[in-house]
């Protein structure tokens, strides 16, 4: 007698294959990226610790590495001994962190946002907390979205990890991760 698959494995089967255009897209964000320098900007405020080298900025934030923009309302960015950088970007309330980044794919970029973002120039990597979102683009068209609690994006293997927040109470709602794909060829309000 055959055994029936139980709902971890519908579960697991439609995660992989509503990411499979993620998972086997050849193109990264644009190479030229890994080698432009960092540039960070703010309004407000900015504390260099340069034996440590960290520094702390305040008031509409930007870090931009090559195609790569982040805005953000506070920052703090950290030089590892390495050469490497990591930067945690805060949002606030009425102005969640933010970045972009073109893709090889002309015409391609990823966006996202959430109430703070995390990015690794040493593993290329940016880690979205706290109602997150991001989505592809293709020109201005929003190709593929996907939102959760927290959504780590690796740009060198171009995967995405999802997770939903746990509700604090019985009575909170659970949140829900999402995952939105528009085929390719079709208009963005074809597929709502």
């Amino acid at each position: 007698m055959l055994k029936q698959p139980n709902s971890t494995y519908y579960f697991a089967t439609f995660a992989l294959v509503a990411l499979l255009p993620w998972l086997i897209s050849p193109a990264q964000a644009e190479r030229a990226d890994r080698h432009a320098q960092v540039v960070i900007e703010a309004d407000k405020y900015a504390k260099m610790d340069l034996l440590r080298q960290e520094y702390e900025l305040l008031g509409a934030v930007s870090l931009t590495k090559g195609s790569l923009a982040i805005k953000a309302v506070r920052a703090e960015v950290k030089q590892t001994p390495e050469g490497y950088y990591q930067a945690v970007a805060f949002g606030a309330a009425a102005e969640r962190a933010r970045f972009t980044q073109r893709r090889d794919i002309p015409g391609e970029s990823i966006e996202g946002q959430a109430d703070r973002l995390e990015y690794s120039s040493k593993n290329d990597t940016i880690k979205l907390v706290g109602n997150a979102k991001l989505r592809r683009l293709r020109g201005s068209v929003v190709a593929d979205e996907a939102s959760g609690d927290v959504i780590s994006y690796d740009n060198l293997g171009e995967v995405l990890n999802m997770n939903s927040a746990v509700p604090s109470s019985a009575a909170a709602s659970s949140p829900r991760v999402r995952i939105v794909l528009t085929p390719p060829g079709t208009p963005a309000s074809a597929s709502k």
